[in-house]
Parts: C-alpha cells; sequence; structure tokens
C-alpha cells in the first residue's frame, strides 16, 4: 500500500520540534541544549514506531493533508542514513536537524495541535529511558513458550527462529549456530567433538504487529475494488494481470518481517549429549531493550541414564465392607535407563523415627522395561480407639518415603487418610420430655457413652458396618429402650453422609415395662362381645385411644391410674378408674343397651288429652324436661329466692309425685335450668345460690339425682357462667354445664379428647363446645352447637372434628334442641326461627314469635314429627305448633281451643307428643301424640347366684361352729370366721380370694376382708382393701376383742395394716409377730402409722412387730415347683450323658449307696411297724 511523505517524517519531526520551541514555547529545549546519541537514536526509533510502525492517527492525517506518496522503502533508507549520522555524532544538537525540517514545514496548524505532543512524549522517555524503543532479538528460553532452537526427531531437521520483540527497526542481523556432543556424565565436551553449524546475516526484522504501510483511504478502497473485478472477469482472464496490478495502492509496499527461520538436517549420535547452541547478534553489534535472551541452548541427551524415581498414580480407597481399612496404591517410575534400589516406607504423622507401618524394598528396572513402572499395592489399617478427639471423617496424617539407594534421592509424600467411624448423636428423655441424667447409651460393637444434664449424648467410634444395635439404660427405669440403625457405606466421597454413618436426633424415651390390656367389651344382658371405642387416660400424660371387642390388647400403658371411657353405639356410656400394674392383665366390662324407640309407625297425632294438672302455689316456674322414655318427668321451680328451689320427680302420665327435693335458687328471677338422660337416672339442675352478679355474687352448683329424686351429688363450678346451659347426654353419662364432665364429676381436658399436649406436656386445657343454650347431645354422644371458621353452627365429634356444617344467613344460635333417636334428625329453636336438619341437609325453617319466653321443641324418636310452641298475631297465647318431617302441619283443630293458657313445654318420647301449659299457677300436662305399640325396651335378667363356700367355721361362744355354705356377702361384720380347708370366696366381677387352711379373718362394715391369722391370697379385679390386725400369740377370744376394735375405730393404728391395691394378684400372711406381704403381679400399698410401703411384682415384705420392713424377692410355689423340677431334669440329662465318665461313674455310685441305704432304712420301719401290730 502506498506511504505519503514517509522517507521525510523523521525530519519533520525534528524540525517541527525545534521551530514550535521558538513559536510557541510548546518545546522546552534550546538551541544550546545537547543531546547525546543514545537519545537521539531513542527519539528517531520513537518516531517511527509511532507514526509509522504502529500507525499513529496524526501521520496519517498529515501524509492525506500535505504530502506526496512515497514508498516504505525511501522511509527504511532514511532510517540507515539517520542513524549513519547519528553514529558518527553528526547531530551533536537539536539546531543541526533545522535546515532539514525546513523545507518539508507546510502544515504548521497540524503539527502544533497533533503532532508536537507526540514528540514531546518520545523526548520525556527517551531522557529517562534510551532503549525503551530499541529491538528486543530474541531466541526463546527453555522454559518458556518460545524456543529458538528445535529438533524434529521424526523428520531430522533442527528448526532455528530468530524474532524481534523491541519497537524497532533492526537490520544486519548477526546470527550462528555451533553443535557439540559427549558421552561424559557431566555434560564436558571437548573442543574436538564441537562444530559451527552455521554463520550469516539476517537483513531486517520488525515486531509482530508493525504495519508495513499506512492505511487504504476510502479511494484507495474503490480503486482496489475495481482493478480485482476486472482482473477476475471473464473477458480479461487471459490478459497479463500485471497490466493492472500496478495501479492498485498497494503495488509498491516494502515488507519488512517479524521473525526469521531456517532449518538444516541433522541426526544427533546416539548414547550421547548433543548440544545445540544457537546465538543472535554474538558481537553485540546491535543496541536491544534485552541482551539476555540472544542465546538458547538445546540438549538432546542420549545418554543412558541412572535410576531416577517419581511417585505416578498415588490413591487409597476404603476396602470393602469395612471403615478403617484403606487399599493403597501407587507407582514407582524409574525415569533412568539404569535400573535402581527403593527403599519404601509409611510412617504414621510426619515424624520418620516413628516405625513404620509399611516398608519394603524392591528393584525397579530402567524406563526399557515395563516404561519403568513399578506397582505397589498395600493395607493400611486405622485403630479408632487410639485417636484422640475422634469424629468421622478426622484425618490421620502419614508419610510416604521412598529413597534410592543408589543415587540416595528420596521422594517424600505426605497424605492423611479419613478416619471413618460410625457416629449417632440424639438425646434421653422420659414420657413427661424431662432429660435423663446419667443414662448409658451401649452399642452392640463395644462402644459406650453416657448422657449429660441436658440428656444429650453422642456416641462416637462404631468401627463395623451393618446393623448395630443401639441399647440406652438407666438404673431408675425398668425397662431398656432399643434402636436398629444400618451403617453403611454406598460412596467413597460421602462415607460420613447423613444416615450412612452419621446418625442424629437418635432420640430415645426411657420408661417403665409397659403394661398390657387385654380388654373384652360385653353386653350386659347377652355376655356377648361387642365392638367399643375405648379412651385410657391418666394424669401422668398416658393415653391410649382403641377400638375394642373381645380380649383385644391396648397399646402398651406405664404403671399407673387410669380413667377407662367405653362407649359404643346403641350403649350406655361407662367410665372406670383402672390402675395398671406390669403384667399383662385381662380386662372385662359390661355395657348396658341404650333404650328408644328406632320409628314412628305407630304414632297418631290426636286432639289435645288433658292428662293431669298440679297448683304451683306461690311458686315460680322454671323449667322442665321430661324424660325420654316417657316415664317421668322433672320441673323446677323457685319463689325467686334463695334455698326456695324445689325439684319435682313426677310420673309422666299420672303425675304422681315420686319425689320432692328442696333445693338451692338464685336471688331475683332464676336463672336455674335442668336436664334429664333417657331414663331420668341422670338428671341435671344448675343454679346459683345467690345473688347472680355483683361483688357477693354466689356460688354456681351442678347437682344430680337419679329418677326418683336420690341425690348422687353436686359440685361447685365456675360463678362466672350462666347457669341456663345444663345439658345431659341421653346415655346420662356427659354433663355439660359450659365444660364436659362425666357424672361422676370427672371432668375432662382436650388431653382426653384429643390426645392435645403442650410443650409434650398433657393439655390441662378444659373440653368447651360453647356456650350457645341449646347446645345437645345426640344419642351417639356428638355435640351440636358451635360450629367453627368455616361455619356458625355445626356437629362435631368430642375432639372438635366437624361431622356436618351448618351456614346460611341469619342463622338462630340454638336456644333448645332436640334430636331423633339415631341423631340423624336434628330440631332447634332460636330466638326467632325454627329449623330442621337431617344431616347435613335443612328440611325446613319457620318463623316463631317467642316474646322472650319459654322455648322448647321436641321431635319423636323416629324422627317424623316435630311439635313447638309460639305466639300469633290473634291470640294473645303460646300455642303448639306440629309438623311433619316433610313440612306437613299436622296441628291437632281443637288445640287450646277456648282455652287462655300458655304452653310452657313440649316433649316428644317413647310414649308419644306432650305439650305443658300454665293458666295461673296452674300445670295442665296434655297429649297429643299417641303410639299404639308400647315400647318396652331392653330387659336385663337379675344377677346370677353366686358360688357357695363351704368348710367355713364361726368362733362362737369360745368354740367354733360350722357353718352351711355361703357367699361373701353371707359374712357379718364383727364375726370371727376360721377356714376348716382352704377355701375361696367369689367376689363376682371384683375377683376372688383364697383363704389357706387354718386362716382366722373376718369382715369390716364395708365388707372389705380383716385377715386375723394365717394367708389370704387376692386376685381381684377391681380397687379393695385388705386389713391385717397384729398378734403375738394364738388366742381366739383375742382376736374377737381386737376385731370389734378394729371395726369401731378403737384399735391404735399401730395394731394393723391396710393394704391396698388395683387389678393385682398378691398375698398376705399374718403370723405371729410378723405380717407378710407378698405380690405375684401388680402393686399393692402397704399402710400403717407412720409406714406407707408400696410393693410391686415379684417382690415381698415382711414387717415385724416394730414396724421394721425388709424387702425381699418373692418366688411363688408354683415357679418354686418348676424350677426344682427343671433342676432335676437338666441334672439327669447331664449324668447320663457323662455316666461313663470318672465322675460320673463317682457320682452313680455314690447315688446307688444312698439308695440302697434308703431301702434298707425302709425295711427297718416297716418290720418295727410290723412287730408293734402283732
Amino acid at each position: 500500500m502506498p506511504l505519503i511523505f514517509l522517507k521525510k517524517v523523521t525530519l519533520l519531526f525534528l524540525f517541527v520540534t525545534f521551530f514550535l520551541f521558538f513559536q510557541n514555547n510548546n518545546l522546552v529545549f534550546s538551541q544550546e541544549t545537547k543531546i547525546n546519541r543514545e537519545q537521539a537514536l531513542c527519539y528517531s526509533q520513537c518516531t517511527a514506531y509511532k507514526f509509522l510502525w504502529q500507525g499513529d492517527f496524526c501521520y496519517d492525517l498529515l501524509t492525506a493533508a500535505c504530502g506526496e506518496k512515497v514508498s516504505v522503502k525511501d522511509v527504511v533508507d532514511f532510517t540507515y542514513n539517520i542513524y549513519s549520522l547519528l553514529r558518527k555524532n553528526a547531530l551533536a544538537m537539536w539546531v543541526d536537524v533545522d535546515n532539514v525540517f525546513k523545507a518539508w514545514f507546510v502544515c504548521k496548524p497540524l503539527i502544533e495541535d497533533c503532532i508536537v505532543p507526540q514528540l514531546n512524549n518520545c523526548r520525556q522517555i527517551c531522557q529517562s529511558e534510551p532503549k525503551y524503543f530499541a529491538p528486543d532479538l530474541s531466541v526463546g528460553h527453555p522454559d518458556s513458550r518460545f524456543r529458538g532452537v528445535i529438533y524434529d526427531a521424526n523428520k531430522n531437521k533442527l528448526y532455528f527462529k530468530v524474532v524481534n520483540n523491541g519497537m524497532a527497526y533492526a537490520w544486519d542481523i548477526e546470527v550462528e549456530a555451533s553443535y557439540g556432543h559427549t558421552t561424559d556424565k557431566n555434560g564436558y565436551i571437548p573442543n574436538n567433538k564441537s562444530r559451527q553449524l552455521f554463520k550469516q546475516k539476517i537483513e531486517h526484522l520488525i515486531y509482530l504487529g508493525a504495519r508495513n504501510g499506512p492505511p487504504k483511504t476510502p479511494g484507495d478502497y474503490i480503486g482496489d475494488f475495481l482493478i480485482d473485478e476486472a482482473l477476475s472477469g471473464m473477458y480479461l482472464q487471459d490478459f497479463k494481470s500485471w497490466l493492472l496490478s500496478d495501479f492498485k495502492s498497494d503495488s509498491k509496499n516494502y515488507s519488512v518481517p517479524n521473525f526469521w527461520i531456517k532449518e538444516i538436517p541433522f541426526t544427533p549420535i546416539k548414547g550421547e549429549l548433543n548440544q545445540i547452541i544457537l546465538n543472535v547478534d554474538p558481537s553485540n553489534l546491535i543496541e536491544e531493550s534485552d541482551e539476555k535472551n540472544n542465546t538458547f541452548i538445546l540438549n538432546i541427551d542420549l545418554r543412558p541414564t541412572p535410576s531416577q524415581f517419581s511417585l505416578e498414580n498415588f490413591s487409597y480407597q476404603l476396602v470393602e465392607q469395612t471403615l478403617n481399612d484403606f487399599f493403597i496404591s501407587f507407582k514407582i517410575k524409574n525415569n533412568g535407563d539404569e535400573s535402581g534400589k527403593a527403599l519404601i516406607k509409611i510412617y504414621e504423622d510426619t515424624d520418620e523415627q516413628n516405625p513404620p507401618v509399611y516398608e519394603t524394598v524392591q528393584i525397579i528396572t530402567g524406563k526399557a522395561i515395563n516404561d519403568g513402572l513399578f506397582s505397589i499395592d498395600t493395607t493400611i489399617h486405622i485403630d479408632p480407639s487410639k485417636e484422640k478427639n475422634l469424629y468421622c471423617g478426622k484425618s490421620k496424617k502419614y508419610t510416604l518415603t521412598i529413597l534410592n539407594q543408589e543415587t540416595n534421592e528420596k521422594i517424600t509424600k505426605e497424605f492423611s487418610l479419613p478416619i471413618y467411624v460410625g457416629e449417632v448423636w440424639g438425646r434421653v428423655v422420659d414420657l413427661f420430655d424431662k432429660p435423663v441424667n446419667e443414662a448409658t447409651i451401649r452399642s452392640s460393637t463395644g462402644q459406650e457413652t453416657k448422657t449429660g444434664k441436658d440428656g444429650f449424648y453422642h456416641l462416637v467410634g462404631i468401627n463395623s458396618l451393618g446393623d448395630v444395635t443401639i441399647t440406652v439404660t438407666h438404673p431408675e427405669f425398668s425397662q431398656e429402650s432399643k434402636k436398629e440403625l444400618k451403617f453403611k457405606v454406598d460412596n467413597f466421597y460421602k462415607v460420613c453422609d447423613e444416615e450412612k454413618t452419621r446418625f442424629t436426633a437418635v432420640n430415645f424415651v426411657l420408661k417403665d415395662i409397659d403394661v398390657i390390656f387385654k380388654v373384652t367389651v360385653k353386653d350386659k344382658k347377652t355376655s356377648k362381645p361387642i365392638n367399643a371405642h375405648l379412651i385410657a387416660t391418666s394424669k401422668d400424660g398416658f393415653r391410649a385411644e382403641q377400638e375394642v371387642s373381645e380380649k383385644t390388647p391396648l397399646p402398651g400403658l406405664q404403671p399407673g391410674k387410669y380413667f377407662f371411657t367405653i362407649s359404643a353405639y346403641g350403649y350406655k356410656t361407662i367410665g372406670q378408674t383402672v390402675n395398671a400394674v406390669p403384667q399383662n392383665l385381662e380386662l372385662e366390662f359390661f355395657m348396658e343397651k341404650l333404650n328408644g324407640r328406632s320409628d314412628d309407625i305407630s304414632l297418631t297425632i290426636q286432639q289435645p288429652q288433658l292428662l293431669w294438672e298440679k297448683d304451683l302455689g306461690e311458686e315460680t316456674f322454671v323449667d322442665m324436661r321430661m324424660t325420654k322414655d316417657g316415664k317421668s318427668l322433672i320441673f323446677y321451680t323457685s319463689k325467686n329466692r334463695p334455698g326456695t328451689g324445689k325439684l319435682y320427680f313426677l310420673e309422666s302420665l299420672t303425675g304422681n309425685e315420686k319425689n320432692i327435693v328442696l333445693t338451692i335458687a338464685n336471688s331475683g328471677n332464676s336463672q336455674a335450668s335442668i336436664d334429664t338422660s333417657y331414663d331420668g337416672n341422670t338428671t341435671a339442675l344448675c343454679s346459683n345460690d345467690g345473688k347472680t352478679s355483683g361483688k357477693n355474687r354466689g356460688k354456681n352448683w351442678l347437682k344430680l339425682f337419679d329418677s326418683s329424686g336420690k341425690s348422687l351429688g353436686e359440685i361447685d363450678y365456675n360463678p362466672m357462667t350462666a347457669t341456663r346451659l345444663c345439658e345431659v347426654s341421653p346415655d346420662g353419662f356427659y354433663l355439660y354445664p359450659h365444660l364436659l364432665f362425666n357424672k361422676g364429676f370427672y371432668q375432662y381436658t382436650r388431653f382426653d379428647t384429643e390426645g392435645k399436649m403442650n410443650y409434650k406436656k398433657p393439655s390441662e386445657e378444659k373440653v368447651t363446645f360453647g356456650s350457645y343454650q341449646g347446645t345437645h347431645f345426640t344419642t351417639e354422644n356428638k355435640v351440636f352447637g358451635l360450629g367453627n371458621q368455616d361455619c356458625d353452627l355445626a356437629l362435631k365429634n368430642f375432639d372438635q372434628t366437624v361431622i356436618y356444617c351448618y351456614q346460611e344467613n341469619n342463622l338462630n344460635p340454638p336456644i333448645f334442641t332436640d334430636s331423633s333417636q339415631d341423631g340423624k334428625k336434628i330440631a332447634m329453636i332460636g330466638v326467632n326461627k325454627i329449623y330442621l336438619f337431617f344431616q347435613n341437609q335443612k328440611l325446613w325453617q319457620k318463623d316463631v314469635l317467642t316474646n322472650s319466653g319459654f322455648l322448647s321443641i321436641g321431635i319423636t324418636p323416629g324422627g317424623k314429627y316435630v311439635i313447638y310452641s309460639t305466639y300469633n298475631s290473634t291470640v294473645p297465647y303460646r300455642q303448639i305448633k306440629i309438623f311433619t318431617d316433610n313440612n306437613i302441619d299436622k296441628t291437632p283443630s281443637q288445640s287450646q281451643k277456648g282455652n287462655e293458657e300458655d304452653v310452657v313445654y313440649v316433649a316428644a318420647n317413647d310414649k308419644g307428643i306432650f305439650y305443658v301449659a300454665q293458666k295461673g299457677k296452674k300445670l295442665r300436662l296434655y297429649q297429643v301424640g299417641q303410639y299404639s305399640r308400647e315400647y318396652e325396651g331392653e330387659a336385663y335378667p337379675p344377677p346370677t347366684k353366686p358360688v357357695l363356700t363351704k368348710d367355713i367355721s364361726l368362733f362362737k361362744d369360745g368354740r367354733l361352729e360350722s357353718l352351711s355354705p355361703l357367699v361373701y356377702n353371707d359374712l357379718i361384720s364383727g364375726l370371727v370366721y376360721y377356714a376348716n380347708q382352704s377355701v375361696s370366696f367369689y367376689l363376682n366381677d371384683l375377683g376372688t380370694i383364697r383363704l389357706t387352711q387354718g386362716t382366722i379373718f373376718g369382715v369390716d362394715k364395708k365388707g372389705n376382708p380383716v385377715l386375723l391369722k394365717g394367708q389370704i391370697t387376692a386376685d381381684f379385679n377391681s380397687p379393695i382393701k385388705i386389713y391385717a390386725i397384729k398378734f403375738d400369740r394364738y388366742d381366739l377370744a383375742l382376736f374377737e376383742i381386737k376385731l370389734n376394735q378394729f371395726i369401731n375405730d378403737q384399735l391404735d393404728e399401730e395394731q394393723y395394716f391396710e393394704i391396698k391395691n388395683i387389678h393385682t394378684k398378691f398375698t398376705v400372711k399374718n403370723e405371729a409377730g410378723k405380717i407378710n406381704v407378698a405380690v405375684e403381679k401388680g402393686e399393692v400399698e402397704v399402710k400403717g402409722k407412720n409406714l406407707i410401703r408400696k410393693v410391686t411384682n415379684g417382690k415381698q415384705i415382711v414387717i415385724d412387730k416394730k414396724n421394721n420392713v425388709n424387702e425381699s424377692v418373692f418366688i411363688p410355689n408354683f415357679f418354686v415347683k418348676v424350677l426344682i423340677v427343671g433342676v432335676l431334669i437338666i441334672l439327669a440329662v447331664l449324668l447320663f450323658v457323662y455316666r461313663k465318665t470318672k465322675i460320673g461313674q463317682l457320682i452313680l455310685k455314690t447315688l446307688k449307696k444312698i439308695f440302697l441305704f434308703l431301702i434298707f432304712i425302709f425295711k427297718k420301719l416297716i418290720n418295727k411297724l410290723l412287730k408293734r401290730k402283732s
């Protein structure tokens, strides 16, 4: 490509520099300023670098505006001349170049604006670093990527290369190469084995990236394109291309190379060191920026080399099915031609003074054999028990040394092996989440640790794979806890991963041996097993919930006292306290059918029939309930003053009074309410006994009665709650005065009903179903009342799970609710509406006028009819309405016609449909629906006659009189009895007691056994007490005196003990001066003055006359007999097996002598007896 003014560029720059000093004072040197040769050379090299070789913008602009085209060759020639003048010191002053540049100065503004700053930069650099822009000739380095000499063994050629890495143009470059060879091990080459390969000059070199011409102008590109098109045209293919090529813009380019290459044939001498040396500018004629890279030495060493070892392919791998055996593998490579002896050792840590864990000596052949490779394989075992601060993955250091015994060269490699051990973390707590301190954690592989105060443990060091059993024990817990963990290695790189060899959160709960109950629930009438639902809870936080039938095992319970709640569809719920002891026990419960009609087929609606009326006098009617069996009617009155309450118990159809109970009442208008079960045997009264508001408010009471008005108990409850809510379940078991009770006043918690825990402790939150006055139990003991976030009303289980949800606009809260016998239809009345639901559907609703009066509603057992009362706009008295479930009005036409009376209560039951109206002070009971078929319900047979016990005598008038066979209930308190033989008493459902022959006993006023002398073995299914009276001599009269003193509470507490149990089998033996209590299964509590002692199964205590207690192991007679027989059988077998040995023969001879001696004694005795008879 043509260049513009290249020949005169350097002179131009020098002139501009001089000129601008005088004109614009842009340059800082003067005419007197001297310039040395190196600076002048650097200055010329800088200008050439900036404006030609590197292609500065100013130069292109200058040549385009001011000059004429010259070739690159002219510029090179000009550079030669400048260099020659500088070497002759012809340019000693800057002013010497003034006249040279004046002729070329044509574009002063351009020089001032662009070129002058670049020249100033050159001057500053050259003053500080004169060789900055000098050339740099290089032949490379053996350790760099560029090597000046390369040998191609395939072609047997040497390649030489020289490059210019500097910024300046270099020419007339000397280069030479020499060759020598030797067999000397130290590499000494004598002169007679050295020769020159070549010596020559390189014309010139420039650095890589320097351009050999200026960039093309737009006109150049257009012209070159047209010429190329013309040359490729079909009509000019045969025309000489040079006719047009000479006119291209780059036709006069002068190319300067950036490297020099030379190749020569070469064959090295085998068995010797071949050395090639390449030198560039050996005489240092060219001034360079770096003189250190002018020589390159290539050694082609073909001498046989001594043994030289290197370590390759070192690896380790865990041996399969192990945790701490490592397969170590590596190769020793002999890089020499000669064989050598290697001493190989592996040490623990880095101290080579330690005894090696592995040592061997091996001959490593030269590389000609098997490429000089020798494999070493060994196994290293790590013993984790010797390590401190052990954990899985901890590194253990080792050192591998390989000593070349020929050259004493040593290779050292430090490496680490992981210590793989099984680890288990966890916590040990008791059943109440309390941490267990000092619990022992032991693995089946032998490792052991203990828990800390917080119950946490860390077991480390398990060194076996496979199934490992972790066992936790503690002296205070009778049962150990175990877990199986599987330790495995699937991936060598993930040995210590979770659930492989490291197990976290392996937590244990320590407890005592479980109590295993087998529960059978039977129909009380048929004694056939039935399906029931059982919930067992204890205050200690143990709970079991299970469907049971015949001998159904309960989940393991911990020892303690439990309350069992057993329910079954169609049966009355029962509850019982059971004491769980560590034995397998069988429990049997009997449930009574919950009676009730299942349909309304024989029911007809009739005109109201007055059954009876009753005058209340000064009393105010408050509330009423008729039992669902239709047999009883209970109502409550008050005079609105404390203590004026009356509870009437009547026969429903006749009005005959069964009982009138005087009871509590609140002051002011009565807020009391009552409810009753299906048969009336659980009737509840909820009332305050004083003020219902203010500081001096009275107490709220829940009082229970049976159907005859007999009190069953009472309890006070939260006085801040309303007493209008007093619901009783149809089976009479559950009570709900805002909180859930049973008829034994057991108050349920959410732990009982739901198993809810608060921070791993049993929830003490009471069970509530809301405060709607119409909250209602169905026969299945489902609860109708307050809903949840999804609905206003709901039918729920006790655990708050919703069965049916009722939701609609303006749904009244229930004030009174009733349900059918099957619980599927529910009728409820609110403030101004009445509803009938079937399961989760609303059958109908109606508007009612209640005027805040007495609200009640009744639905027949079969769910066919609903009766309720309402006002209307024409009659100022509350009247009844009867509708069918399909919304047909069945109200009798003559209902209350002409009667000025208010309906205060309605009911539907097994006897029919009824309502009670009040006129003045009189209450009147009417019947408007009657069944043609009487419902009798289930009839239960009388209890079976108990088994009679004989061989019992009575101590009377100082002597024993035999008694006729009797049952336990025939025993009379205060009398002393004597067992002529070993006898048993059957206490119906309570269990049995067995008295050994000669036992003297009695009973107290409550029928509890009193042991005077002898032994009683008790096997009880229910709670019972046995008393044992101390004695020191046999005297029946004294026994009688002490018994009567005990019965009349006159006997000193030091003279007797109380033995109390639940579901236990134990023995009480009363002997002179001591009392023995032995427990075969279960647990008993022995009480005396200043003495309370619990005796568990398998233990016995002896109490002397000073109340000293001695405890020991108890082995029942049956087990003793079995043990003796077992030992004898084992001895006989052993004697038979070893009968031919010396010891066996000696034993047989001894037994034979003993046997003959016994026969001799037996004969002597018989002979004596025969002589006496004769």
